[in-house]
């Protein structure tokens, strides 16, 4: 309409109205307030996450996470055929907040876990899995009502809010421990921190010829160095055979 009074002889003399002008607004900026809203809120969000864990690796996994979830909940409300206006905004954005929710309390223990990554991701989700099912059911419980409702607002809350539920938990509990299963190793076994940190290897036990005597190697950490500093045999440490077995 806009187009077509600016080709026209009376241009700025004239402008387009009708009672649809509000809703076609609307869907012309949806886009652009959409991403923008989203970007802001998952800035803030990120933010309250670096300041309570300061930590760069856990608030980097969460800002993967959430940036998945917000994918996947533009796939659901394609699948579902909701359309991008004032009334599924609203949740969709909420659905940022609450997303995360359910994946922290995973990435959490696996973070705060030792071992290997595949037993710390499933140590995670042994620990963690019910009480986050536990709250998505319970969410998805509150907002069971709107389902039987006729008003297209809640019916459209109803179906966003569903969706940020089932993408919440596939994330919580399939993509992240899957995701957290293949860390790297970097840095487990590692005592202290700082300077002259040495790593913390398991002990192994060489068997030796009986003509040999074995030496205990004492490593002067204070150095840093690695180097030997003291050398004990073995046999002083542990005794000598009883005589029934020389």
């Amino acid at each position: 309409v806009r187009a077509a009074v600016q080709a026209s002889d009376v241009r700025e003399a004239s402008f387009s109205h009708s009672g649809a002008d509000i809703f076609l607004e609307q869907d012309a900026i949806m886009m652009r307030y959409t991403l923008q809203n989203i970007i802001m809120l998952m800035a803030a969000v990120l933010a309250v996450v670096l300041l309570l864990s300061a930590d760069v690796v856990f608030t980097g996994v969460m800002a993967t996470c959430v940036l998945s979830c917000c994918t996947h909940m533009f796939g659901w409300m394609h699948l579902l055929n909701v359309p991008l206006n004032a009334l599924s905004l609203i949740p969709l954005l909420l659905s940022v907040g609450l997303c995360i929710d359910y994946s922290t309390h995973v990435v959490h223990a696996f973070m705060a876990g030792r071992g290997p990554a595949e037993e710390r991701a499933t140590a995670a989700l042994r620990s963690r899995a019910a009480a986050v099912a536990n709250g998505a059911v319970s969410t998805g419980l509150s907002q069971s009502l709107l389902l039987f409702s006729q008003s297209l607002v809640f019916s459209t809350f109803f179906q966003v809010m569903a969706g940020m539920v089932l993408v919440g938990l596939f994330h919580a509990l399939l993509v992240l421990p899957a995701f957290l299963s293949l860390w790297p190793d970097l840095g487990t076994g590692c005592a202290g921190g700082g300077e002259g940190t040495t790593l913390l290897q398991p002990p192994r036990v060489v068997a030796l010829p009986l003509e040999q005597e074995a030496w205990c190697v004492d490593v002067d950490d204070d150095s840093g160095s690695g180097r030997a500093s003291t050398a004990t045999p073995a046999a002083s440490l542990i005794g000598s055979p009883p005589p029934d077995q020389e």
